[in-house]
């Protein structure tokens, strides 16, 4: 379906989503790129996390939910302290590093674990969602083409909904039929990948070296 759309938006005249501007402004699929695979390691966490919490470690889904209230506190922080801040650069550095301790976190992790450290496990991750959506979205408005604000925004946001699509798929042969520890544990070993390719990504871009957002 997907492969359907870009299609027919490359091949009209007048396309609804201009495909087109991701392969003429390499700033702006660098951007896209960095939130797909930010949101990718953070996805892994959100439902893999909940799921685990259900099923192996025996909370209710409300209390479940609530323990994942601490991402977004955390998140909520972060955010407000990026939109005072000048920076962009520093706060996409700072904002993969975050999956790493996180990932640690999870390796420790088990169903006896108490409620503090299940909240500071969910938080961490709350710093790299709070960090890096702020500035992102102010790279974006930055090199999005003069008139096409929307259509740029519009394909960050696709970007992150492609991150929470493959957490999926890399979460349902990680877990299998049941919900274990263990599989957490594998989880936590794959979220680094996405940590670390971010920073990389983030640290090579000439399109935030040296140059900060208007």
């Amino acid at each position: 379906m997907v492969g359907v759309l870009v299609g027919w938006e490359l091949r009209v005249e007048s396309p609804f989503i201009d495909m087109r501007m991701l392969v003429r402004n390499g700033a702006l699929t660098r951007t896209c790129l960095r939130m797909l695979i930010t949101y990718t390691g953070m996805y892994l966490m959100v439902y893999g996390f909940a799921q685990w919490l259900q099923d192996a470690a025996g909370y209710s889904a409300d209390h479940a939910g609530l323990i994942q209230l601490s991402t977004t506190a955390f998140a909520l922080v972060c955010s407000w302290i990026v939109a005072r801040s000048s920076s962009v650069r520093k706060p996409l550095i700072a904002g993969s590093v975050p999956l790493l301790p996180g990932a640690l976190l999870m390796v420790f992790v088990d169903a006896g674990s108490s409620l503090v450290y299940l909240l500071l496990l969910v938080g961490v991750f709350g710093i790299t969602q709070g960090l890096g959506s702020v500035s992102n979205q102010e790279v974006v408005y930055h090199n999005a083409p003069k008139g096409q604000t929307g259509s740029a925004s519009g394909l960050s946001r696709t970007a992150i909904q492609i991150g929470a699509t493959i957490a999926s798929s890399i979460i349902g042969p990680v877990f299998g039929e049941f919900t274990t520890d263990a599989g957490v544990h594998t989880l936590a070993w794959i979220v680094p990948a996405p940590g670390m390719a971010g920073s990389l990504l983030t640290v090579a871009d000439p399109a935030l070296k040296g140059k900060e957002p208007e």
